[in-house]
């Protein structure tokens, strides 16, 4: 194979941005995970958000020093492009569709109109609504940008919130659980990767 010996831009990653077969994406996402477990257990739900504004600058830092030294830059497909465009606008929609949501539940809370089953669903089983919501989020990433991991990780997230609701285990627990199994395949992976792709010297 003849390697491309060109760097992409220091601020843009190019190509290998949209390579994950290194692992990074899958280690960065369960540490995240991980860590927001933690953060919520100890009652400082606060650095959740500020570890998810660490996350992709994190990630970038690894692929430059990992991913960038080892293989030629992938080329970019329509397809990847796509996938990336769609991805932004599925989380924007998300983002959008809970704060309604929550200004609908405030304003019918408020006026006294929310239905009886409306917090009865949500004071027994929010756990497993939880799990299913994030679930779904993240089988559209996953079917928008072809990451075959990540449709192992909706499967583990669903059976890990189910499991939490059956025996009534707390979010904190749950999500400790599943980020230390989705950050320890990522690692799995990168540890494939990197023995299996050395150093180049006209790439480092």
């Amino acid at each position: 194979m003849t390697l491309k010996l060109t760097h992409t831009d220091d601020r843009q990653l190019g190509g290998y941005a949209f390579f994950h077969q290194d692992g990074l994406l899958d280690f960065s996402f369960g540490l995240w995970v991980l860590l927001v477990g933690i953060s919520l257990l100890v009652g400082a739900p606060e650095v959740g958000a500020i570890l998810a504004l660490l996350l992709i600058p994190f990630w970038e830092a690894a692929k430059r020093t990992i991913t960038v030294n080892r293989i030629s830059e992938p080329a970019i497909t329509p397809a990847q492009r796509l996938g990336a465009a769609r991805t932004r606008r599925f989380l924007a929609s998300v983002v959008v569709g809970l704060l309604l949501l929550g200004v609908l539940l405030y304003a019918a809370t408020t006026y006294n109109v929310l239905p009886a089953w409306v917090p009865y669903l949500f004071s027994n089983y929010f756990v497993a609504l939880l799990g299913v919501g994030l679930t779904a989020v993240l089988l559209t990433i996953a079917a928008f940008n072809q990451l075959y991991t990540f449709y192992n990780h909706a499967l583990l997230t669903f059976a890990a919130f189910l499991f939490g609701q059956a025996f009534n285990i707390p979010i904190p627990y749950i999500l400790i659980l599943l980020g230390s199994v989705v950050w320890f395949g990522g690692f799995l992976m990168l540890y494939q990767f990197m023995q299996h792709h050395h150093v180049h010297p006209h790439l480092s």
